[in-house]
């Protein structure tokens, strides 16, 4: 919509998190990848959201009707 990709990282604060943006072209985006990575490495997720979104369990065998 706007010729750019973005990539979102959360951080060790829930519901915060930084936008990586850059312009439209395979370098860019490559470019945005790999800043993208390092954040992500340098950031160390609160232990909630390694349960729920790095747990390779499926939940949703949790809930009965």
């Amino acid at each position: 919509m706007c010729h750019a990709t973005a990539r979102a990282i959360p951080t060790d604060q829930l519901g915060i998190g930084l936008v990586v943006i850059a312009n439209k072209g395979l370098q860019q985006s490559r470019s945005a990848l790999c800043l993208a990575r390092e954040l992500e490495q340098a950031i160390k997720l609160p232990d909630v959201w390694k349960r729920y979104f790095l747990n390779e369990e499926d939940y949703s065998d949790r809930l009965s009707f």
